[in-house]
């Protein structure tokens, strides 16, 4: 693997740790600030109004869409860990086994437990840096889990289809 593409591959899993931590830690603050807070967030930071709304309103959606966001960022984190232990300068050098448990302990303890630990100990300032650029992410994210939520009504409705078929036979 080239320096310009081993440095690209670390920028993209550093951004990737980032955003799965944002996802991680804003579930835990939005979930855990107090009804006072949320009035307070929402009158000192007026361009989350809607997101707060939309949170109030349906905050299953809110946290729905968070953990998709979460889910996808992981996976493509934990593909572009694997290229990094395969391809990269440590290639054949480090047992599956151990790069298994390293990618388990990045995805555990970067991406999860400590954002949450974090959120929970300051979650109005978290859920304030957070918020605005999930709102953004919440749009597109909401579009991907309608379209998933249509696939997997036709995936059952063809499954459904089968059996019926296969039990008339």
């Amino acid at each position: 693997m080239t320096v310009p593409a081993l440095v690209i591959l670390l920028a993209a899993i550093g951004i990737l740790i980032f955003c799965s931590a944002l996802f991680s830690g804003l579930e835990t603050a939005l979930f855990s600030l107090k009804r006072h807070q949320l009035r307070r967030l929402e009158a000192n930071h007026a361009r989350l109004m809607k997101f707060i709304q939309v949170f109030r309103e349906n905050p299953r959606r809110v946290l729905n869409i968070l953990l998709l966001g979460d889910a996808l960022v992981n996976v493509v984190l934990v593909v572009l860990c694997l290229v990094f232990l395969w391809e990269g300068p440590l290639a054949g050098r480090i047992p599956q086994w151990l790069a298994g448990i390293a990618i388990f302990a990045v995805v555990v303890l970067l991406c999860d437990l400590i954002p949450k630990i974090l959120a929970l100990s300051a979650p109005y300032r978290l859920s304030a840096i957070g918020a605005s650029p999930c709102k953004y992410q919440c749009r597109s994210l909401t579009a991907s889990a309608t379209d998933s939520r249509r696939s997997a009504r036709m995936c059952s409705i063809v499954l459904r289809l089968r059996i019926c078929a296969r039990a008339r036979a």
